[in-house]
């Protein structure tokens, strides 16, 4: 090796580390490392750019090698997409065919093989410098066409251009491990690829690559894509815009109307240093697709009381906060709700409404809220509200697309010597309590009469008491647990010691009496206030799938308040009442 042969192969050393800790290979990202033997193809450093942006001689210089039988026409269409780069590039990327000749420059040594498949066409992202079969050199780039295999790439231009942009580094934007953030990807693309696609071709051609770097914005134009159905089985669609539409993608086999987009470009300036003009006429402007944007939190836990009956909820109801479940914000704090036009639909029916505030508010919330009143078992455990929208002003750009999990656990239901205690209206609970009501509740009796004696009662055993679980059909062993009862006598505001809870065992529910258990009297016309808390089990069941979160574990606690007076004359009949005189729920 002469001198100056050794200090140009130093020189491009140098300049490869120099470009690698620069981050300018943020095409190839973790795949650019000695153990996958890859790496960007080789630059001539003495290579001038003339004033017009032309390169005198190629800056990235790639000696090819015919491996393959092709037709004249199939040959042809390869050689014209290599002397498309080299002219797009303004011959800062050059191909050219490979020389064995003893002087001829050392890029020759590792040529680009290109030979034909029988299923797929295929290469490396960028430079492969691995091992190869015994007697050969380079890597291998499988091109061929077909008029039936749909792994083929020399139909469609767009096709051809793709795989030679692979080999120079550039990946598939299509397989980027985040492209369900702007793709709608509504199965596993690799589940509907056309059957020719064989011998584990489909997940290489329609998976994601988790190589792929996520730095640069999304391009529906580059020329790394492909529309929805190209690799497909028949009537199929791997994969449309997020609008629904169609990839876009020019089906000619015109190569000179077959442009690379101007991201395309910029990312091969960003590889190999081309100063390429990539906002000229040559380059198809980018379409470039930001990120959806995701709501905060990613889900709503509700604890609400269960009707009977089901019914729309009125205006008048939503003004009280009957239905709300909860407020949810944009991720992005630039976005305003109320300047864009949302939409919503759930998997179990149009239960959920969502919204943002009325303008001129510049509040970020967007209120979730039941449509219809709950009926018991009407929710599953993994319901949710996918919640879009778009911005007019935009073009109708879709900003919001989330799926917002809703988990609503039925509280408790309260009853008294069998007579149900409804509550009126869905307050809800969050954390370990939960809040409730009694609006027009019935009338409860003293289980136990005694008569009055000298204007005073000594013996009140209150019940019998039932806690049901409107869950328990769905979640059996969801019984209410006992957790305490107070007593209040005449106002005081100090609970009682001498009043208890006696449970009654049922499979089923929490059924039981409160009981006063010493021979003390209690004038009649006193207050008495009952406050019996119970634990929502079914609201702690975290092993079951998609039920609750960590940390979401801890029973929700529902708290009856229910306040009686006695009077004389309840005690004068076999069924003595206590008269009713308020009744509520609360924590």
């Amino acid at each position: 090796m002469s001198r100056s042969t050794a200090l140009w192969v130093a020189v491009v050393c140098l300049c490869y580390l120099v470009l690698s800790s620069q981050g300018a290979l943020q095409m190839f990202k973790d795949e650019v490392n000695p153990t996958n033997h890859l790496q960007p193809w080789p630059i001539d450093f003495r290579a001038a750019q003339a004033s017009d942006g032309t390169w005198t001689s190629a800056r990235v210089k790639i000696a090819w090698e015919k491996s393959g039988s092709y037709s004249t026409a199939d040959w042809a269409k390869i050689q014209n997409a290599l002397t498309k780069i080299k002219t797009d590039t303004k011959n800062c990327i050059a191909f050219e065919q490979r020389s064995s000749a003893p002087d001829a420059p050392f890029w020759h040594a590792h040529p680009l093989r290109i030979t034909t498949d029988s299923v797929l066409c295929k290469t490396f992202n960028g430079k492969y410098t691995g091992p190869t079969s015994p007697g050969t050199a380079g890597q291998i780039i499988n091109i061929f066409g077909s008029n039936t295999l749909k792994g083929e790439c020399l139909t469609q231009p767009r096709d051809t251009l793709r795989i030679i942009m692979n080999t120079l580094g550039i990946a598939n934007d299509y397989q980027r491990p985040d492209r369900d953030n702007f793709l709608k990807v509504p199965v596993d693309p690799v589940t509907v690829a056309h059957p020719t696609l064989t011998g584990g071709s489909a997940p290489y051609l329609l998976g994601k690559n988790s190589h792929i770097s996520t730095l640069d914005p999304f391009d529906v134009k580059s020329i790394t894509m492909v529309d929805g159905s190209r690799f497909a089985r028949e009537g199929e669609s791997t994969f449309t815009q997020r609008d629904g539409s169609p990839i876009w993608g020019s089906s000619t086999t015109d190569l000179s109307q077959v442009k690379m987009s101007r991201m395309d470009c910029e990312n091969l300036d960003s590889l190999y240093g081309c100063n390429i003009d990539c906002s000229s006429a040559v380059f198809l402007p980018s379409e470039l697709v930001g990120p959806l944007k995701s709501l905060k939190p990613p889900k709503l836990f509700s604890n609400l009381n269960c009707w009977q009956a089901a019914g729309a909820f009125t205006q008048d109801d939503i003004g009280k906060g009957l239905g709300f479940l909860g407020n949810v914000q944009p991720e992005d704090s630039m976005i305003i709700p109320n300047k864009l036009t949302w939409s919503h639909t759930s998997t179990n029916g149009n239960f959920f409404v969502a919204g943002p505030p009325p303008p001129p508010s510049t509040s970020r919330d967007i209120a979730v809220f039941l449509r219809e009143k709950k009926i018991e078992g009407m929710f599953g455990l993994d319901d949710k509200i996918t919640i879009t929208a778009v911005d007019a002003t935009d073009n109708n750009r879709e900003v919001i697309n989330h799926d917002l999990g809703i988990e609503l656990n039925c509280l408790p239901k309260f009853s008294f010597d069998g007579r149900a205690l409804v509550c009126g209206g869905p307050s809800q609970g969050f954390g370990t309590n939960a809040v409730d009501c009694t609006v027009g509740a019935p009338t409860p009796l003293n289980t136990n009469p005694q008569s009055c004696q000298g204007g005073s009662v000594s013996t009140i055993s209150l019940g019998p008491f039932m806690v049901s679980d409107p869950d328990f059909t769905v979640l059996p062993g969801s019984v209410p647990q006992f957790t305490s009862v107070s007593v209040f006598v005449g106002g005081a505001a100090q609970p009682s010691p001498n009043w208890v809870w006696i449970s009654v065992p049922s499979p089923a529910a929490l059924y039981g009496y409160v009981v006063k258990t010493d021979a003390s009297t209690i004038p009649v016309s006193s207050a008495i206030t009952v406050r019996l808390s119970v634990a929502d089990i079914s609201s702690a069941l975290a092993a079951l799938p998609n039920r609750r979160s960590p940390g979401k574990a801890a029973p929700v606690t529902k708290t009856l308040t229910a306040s009686f007076r006695v009077t004389c004359a309840t005690f004068r009949s076999p069924y003595t009442s206590l008269l009713w005189g308020a009744n509520r729920f609360r924590v």
